[in-house]
């Protein structure tokens, strides 16, 4: 595989049971750590299979909802929310040494909070120069943890997504879209070998719009992740054009 010329990242430890099966085929992962899915049996044995496969570990923490798998925002004080990461945080260092820590990515509507409001980015931003300055943190291009994590000494990975849809500002299209979600296997490998190739994806009025990214990410609740990733691997290695 050509995994110098990517880094493919997913969500793992979240319930779905794909772990054994996705690990040899990622570079990263970011694994739940107790806030929309997750605990310290998961963690340990997520962390063991990335440790097996040389997989870059990071921490995946969100919202504390299971009920809505991170994915609705909560009214939280300040002090609240920071404590809710900070404690998930610390689960998962209590399975892994700190500087085994490659990275911290939030989840659900925690990211996209954290992308696009300056208070939310500054929160977590806090918390890793507390924690863990060393680990790099998963964003989107241009947003505003993007803008200002260099204030605090971390490092950014800006990351792009394989099977989500864009608009044409270069945001992804809200999941609430019946279109939000890549399910088509030509179109997930068109978008992997648009941003690999050409640091661009296909908006979905079909403009292509510049996206520079250090990481791609593939969700792990897809209901196709594992079969969809091998196979736009293999189609990558066999230098295979895709359809547009």
């Amino acid at each position: 595989m050509y995994k110098e010329v990517y880094n493919i990242n997913a969500d793992l430890g979240e319930g779905y049971g794909i772990e054994k099966a996705i690990m040899p085929y990622l570079n990263s992962c970011n694994i739940a750590c107790g806030g929309h899915s997750g605990d310290s049996d998961s963690i340990k044995e997520v962390v063991a299979l990335a440790k097996q496969y040389h997989v870059n570990i990071g921490a995946h923490p969100s919202y504390p909802d299971k009920e809505n798998f991170g994915r609705k925002t909560m009214e939280l004080s300040k002090d609240e929310l920071s404590q809710s990461i900070r404690d998930q945080i610390h689960l998962l260092l209590s399975v892994v040494q700190k500087s085994d820590l490659h990275h911290i990515k939030p989840h659900g509507a925690l990211y996209h909070r954290c992308s696009n409001d300056k208070e939310f980015a500054t929160i977590l931003l806090e918390i890793m120069h507390d924690l863990c300055p060393q680990a790099k943190v998963f964003t989107l291009p241009n947003s505003q943890m993007d803008k200002i994590a260099k204030e605090y000494g971390i490092k950014v990975w800006r990351e792009a997504f394989l099977d989500r849809a864009y608009q044409k500002n270069g945001q992804l299209l809200p999941r609430s879209h019946g279109n939000a979600i890549l399910k088509d296997i030509n179109s997930i490998y068109y978008q992997f070998y648009s941003l690999v190739r050409n640091q661009k994806v296909k908006a979905i009025d079909n403009s292509l719009i510049g996206l520079q990214s250090d990481t791609l990410c593939i969700h792990g609740d897809h209901p196709n992740a594992v079969e969809n990733l091998k196979t736009i691997l293999n189609f990558f290695e066999l230098k295979k054009e895709p359809l547009e």
